[in-house]
């Protein structure tokens, strides 16, 4: 508990000598105690929820966007605490469910940001252009026509609206297959680049980026932006 900390802290920092320090000096003792324990002692005056209320002033409250893959909610629900308008769409039932359950657990999404949709990414249940921009994140590699499921991507954003994809480039990690169930063992970006471009985007852009360090092997992963031409 907080209690306990500032406890550990008073007891392991002499309190006189501590109370007559200034503060410049006093307050690299305390974080320095309670350092680790930060996280869980933020907590205490909503730091959560006093950021998100911060960032979503960065935010064009208007924007709509569509995560593809939603899942359980887990970027639709980050995207809404920054004030956007989320549509999240997967084709499980299951995955819907536990997503609207941790909307409903998740006490700083503003109410109505965040509606799902049960839908395909070759088919998106979408109008022509109603969104500001697509998210599909470790997505594709799920998809028997990954190339289609981008051409719906173009077709849902608004002229000028940014599409946003993330997955992994290509590999030889069968683990996957047989433990993830994709059916693409990651991606050539040469093609990723050439598919985006036949669809007439505008600004595409990928970066590459190392895996990270965890302990077991993975790949590399790219993350492509691309925009749609104004009309």
């Amino acid at each position: 508990s907080v209690f306990s900390h500032v406890s550990l802290f008073l007891t392991d920092t002499p309190t006189t000598e501590f109370y007559t320090l200034p503060l410049h000096a006093a307050l690299p003792i305390f974080f320095g105690v309670v350092g680790p324990e930060w996280d869980a002692l933020r907590k205490v005056f909503n730091d959560d929820l006093v950021r998100a209320r911060a960032v979503n002033r960065l935010i064009d409250p208007n924007q709509r966007v569509v995560d593809i893959g939603t899942g359980t909610g887990i970027l639709a629900l980050e995207l809404a605490r920054l004030g956007i308008h989320v549509i999240g769409v997967d084709g499980s039932n299951r995955m819907l469910d536990a997503a609207r359950k941790n909307l409903a657990d998740d006490d700083l999404v503003p109410e109505g940001l965040v509606e799902f949709r049960s839908g395909d990414a070759h088919a998106l249940p979408l109008e022509d252009g109603e969104v500001d921009a697509a998210f599909a994140h470790m997505v594709l590699q799920y998809l028997a026509r990954p190339e289609e499921a981008l051409s719906e991507m173009c077709r849902v954003v608004r002229p000028g609206g940014s599409i946003v994809v993330v997955d992994f480039v290509q590999h030889e990690l069968v683990w996957m297959r047989e433990e993830l169930g994709v059916k693409s063992l990651g991606f050539e970006v040469a093609q990723v680049r050439q598919w985006i471009s036949d669809l007439d985007m505008i600004d595409l852009r990928i970066r590459v980026e190392a895996p990270a360090a965890t302990g077991r092997d993975l790949p590399s992963t790219f993350t492509a932006t691309a925009r749609r031409r104004s009309a």
